[in-house]
């Protein structure tokens, strides 16, 4: 799966690997990396719907803004008073690493968060890892993809404005496009 179904099903997986509650896959939503978008939300053996939030005072603050691993393995609602979301879930532990796109700069984030002490730390540092390297590939997919198909539409609004006689053919130089003034 690709996109969206995707991002879910990473989630889904990576929460049942490692047997935690809570999995998350985030991408940034500005150029200040202080706000994030939720792609997926794995929590308590059910999705839950894309939302926002900004990242200051949380947990995934240092993944977004330092661009590193971060990793609190117990107590991280002591760590952490204001979030309230973290007394909601009942949180014992987080594990976050960022999402890394072609400029090197963070683009987002993978953490899990447990209702229990993280165990252990390489191996569960390891699997997040590898997640988190093909949740990156599949985010600048996407986001490849856009551009793209952004750059056609204003192409092919262009073509389709002029009043040139635009075609296209294929290598057999068979028409395979004409614009308005052309046809």
């Amino acid at each position: 799966v690709t996109g969206e179904k995707f991002f879910v099903a990473l989630v889904r997986h990576l929460a049942r690997s490692l047997g935690v509650r809570y999995a998350l896959v985030s991408e940034c939503v500005n150029a200040m990396r202080d706000r994030v978008r939720a792609l997926a939300y794995w929590a308590n053996e059910r999705w839950v719907p894309s939302f926002e939030y900004d990242v200051r005072d949380t947990t995934c603050e240092g993944v977004i803004k330092e661009g590193r691993l971060f990793t609190f393995p117990d107590r991280v609602q002591e760590l952490f008073p204001k979030m309230e979301a973290l007394k909601a879930m009942n949180a014992v532990s987080y594990m976050g690493i960022p999402l890394f796109g072609g400029s090197e700069e963070p683009v987002g984030h993978l953490f899990i968060m447990d209702d229990k002490p993280l165990a252990d730390h390489g191996r569960i540092k390891y699997i997040l890892s590898l997640f988190a390297a093909r949740a990156s590939v599949e985010l600048e997919r996407m986001h490849s993809q856009k551009t793209l198909k952004e750059a056609e539409i204003r192409f092919r609004t262009a073509v389709e404005a002029t009043r040139d006689c635009v075609i296209v053919t294929d290598v057999h130089e068979i028409i395979t496009y004409a614009n308005p003034a052309m046809l």
